[in-house]
């Protein structure tokens, strides 16, 4: 079981990154692409 103040933290940390927005350059666009048509095969 996880202790009650790391769970906390951890939903916390959760909250905050749905509300995050990431802005990716070309190349890690690009990356992101390759990737998911290879995990497509």
């Amino acid at each position: 079981m996880v202790p009650v103040l790391l769970a906390v933290e951890v939903s916390r940390i959760i909250d905050d990154l749905e509300c995050a927005t990431f802005v990716l350059d070309y190349a890690e666009e690009e990356a992101g692409k390759v990737l998911r048509e290879l995990l497509q095969q």
